[in-house]
């Protein structure tokens, strides 16, 4: 912004008055006792017109000041130079309840220092771990009436009986420890710590259920502290893995010999397969997908969008089914479209219709997909599932894509006559 009126501007004057850049000498005539005498004066003519521009423009600005450096309140102003007066260059500031970041906060402007968010002492070192080397003191900052000990898994009160010095004003503290002290109850905590850990660890590969182990070492937090810990959890997990895949490969061997992909899907919908947490199991899965989806020689061509390739369903309760349809996409669909479910039936079963449906003498089980439509990815093929309510009796079933006010889209997929059990 500052290119226009200090550059760009003195140049196009310069250019519109052909005033020559190079001549910096500025001729000036004045008389003294009769006599005229002139003076040379070596003032850059450009130097002149800049800081004229300069004033007008700053004169322009200035209104706006606080549009770009808003003025905080007094407790903000009080803590920042609370935090200045106290600290230096080399001082590293943590807070728990309490942070200073380096963008956009006007209270850097008052403390003239980052005050960096830790829960524990584990996420102090993890901060200051690249300086430690390097000479350096910790502050530890808190905005609180009183200040608790509280040792739980290394949390930062637990510091605030290293301070050699403390600075307080009203509810403001300060607490300053010498690099040597923290790094020495550092190392205390962390051995204190890394004996709880390991029994923790230990009760949870006792869990039978090898998923929620994957859930704990997904949030295992301490990867950077006890690498050797965490390499021992994911060995464990590795052994355990080895035994579920054992067991899921006589299931997925199973479904192939039954050559049923509607059963694949609810194997892996029950176990929550993902790449990320589970890549050897998931490739299990999805090369026994690719299994039997080749089976299929036939497929019915819906739209130029889908096919319809197959369906199944199950009952769930009493009343209660669930319903599979399996797609093919052949291009993507540009919009969301709903799936409409008819189930029309023989006459002397109209009275066991909702009574709403009675007259239409056909229950509708319409849904949107999930994933809808638009986010079904071409070349591959899709499961929905619905669940419906409905009576164990003979239904006429099809199917099809619609939207309102829009109508039907491509052809209807007709189920026949099928009786539910």
């Amino acid at each position: 912004m500052a290119t226009i009126p200090f550059i760009l501007i003195p140049v196009l004057i310069f250019s519109v008055f052909k005033i020559d850049l190079t001549n910096l000498s500025l001729g000036l005539s004045i008389f003294s006792k009769n006599q005229k005498k002139s003076f040379e004066f070596k003032s850059p003519i450009i130097t002149l017109c800049i800081i004229i521009l300069v004033g007008i423009y700053l004169k322009n600005e200035h209104g706006r000041f606080k549009d770009f450096f808003p003025y905080t309140d007094k407790s903000s102003e009080k803590i920042g130079e609370f935090i200045s007066s106290n600290t230096q260059y080399k001082d590293v500031v943590f807070s728990s309840d309490f942070e200073i970041d380096i963008k956009g906060s006007t209270l850097l402007y008052y403390s003239m220092k980052r005050v960096y968010k830790a829960e524990s002492i584990f996420d102090m070192y993890s901060k200051i771990r690249q300086i430690i080397d390097k000479d350096f003191e910790v502050k530890i900052f808190f905005n609180r009436n009183k200040i608790v000990s509280n040792a739980v898994q290394g949390s930062i009160e637990e510091l605030i009986s290293l301070p050699y010095d403390i600075k307080q004003t009203d509810n403001l503290w300060l607490y300053k420890i010498k690099k040597d002290n923290f790094l020495e109850k550092f190392e205390e905590i962390r051995e204190r710590v890394r004996k709880e850990l390991l029994i923790e660890v230990e009760q949870v590969l006792k869990n039978k259920n090898i998923f929620d182990i994957y859930e704990y070492k997904a949030k295992f937090r301490f990867i950077e502290i006890y690498p050797e810990i965490y390499t021992y959890l994911l060995e464990k997990i590795d052994e355990r893995e080895s035994e579920v895949r054992k067991d899921l490969l006589i299931k997925i061997n199973q479904i192939l010999k039954n050559r049923n992909v509607f059963e694949l899907y609810k194997l892996k919908e029950g176990y929550n397969f993902t790449e990320e947490v589970y890549p050897k199991v998931y490739t299990d899965i999805n090369s026994a997908y690719e299994t039997l989806l080749s089976n299929y020689s036939s497929e019915y061509p819906v739209s130029k969008e889908v096919s319809f390739i197959d369906y199944h369903y199950e009952k769930i309760d009493d009343g209660k089914y669930k319903f599979y349809f399996l797609f093919r996409v052949k291009n993507r669909f540009r919009k969301d479209w709903t799936i409409y479910f008819h189930a029309r039936v023989r006459d002397e079963d109209v009275t066991l219709l909702p009574q709403k449906r009675q007259k239409h003498r056909f229950d509708n089980w319409g849904f949107n997909p999930d994933p809808p439509t638009s986010a079904w990815a071409r070349n591959q093929y899709i499961i929905v599932k619905r669940e419906i309510s409905a009576s164990p009796i003979v239904y006429n079933l099809s199917l099809g894509f619609y939207r309102p006010r829009k109508g039907r889209h491509g052809e209807e997929i007709k189920l026949g006559w099928v009786k539910l059990q």
